[in-house]
């Protein structure tokens, strides 16, 4: 879960959910922010998901990434950019 102003007790807060498939690895594929980005507050808000083979490893944008990066992809982080 991740919000726009987490000091912000009305904030507004969004949930990430990675679907499994059925060997157990996320599904990168169909990754979904609800509610849906278009409608934040914040014009030009966006989530964007990184993920990394390790905790300590590099992380890479999912969106863009390869088949093989994100089959190797573990852990992950959500990165709210705000203009």
């Amino acid at each position: 879960m991740v919000g726009l102003d987490p000091q912000d007790a009305e904030g507004d807060f969004r949930i990430t959910e990675f679907p499994m498939k059925a060997d157990g690895t996320p599904d990168l594929e169909n990754i979904a922010v609800y509610p849906p980005q278009a409608q934040w507050n914040v014009p030009g808000a966006r989530a964007v998901v990184y993920g990394a083979a390790a905790l300590k490893g590099e992380w890479k944008a999912v969106e863009g990434a390869t088949a093989a990066e994100r089959a190797a992809m573990r852990f992950f982080k959500v990165v709210v950019e705000v203009p």
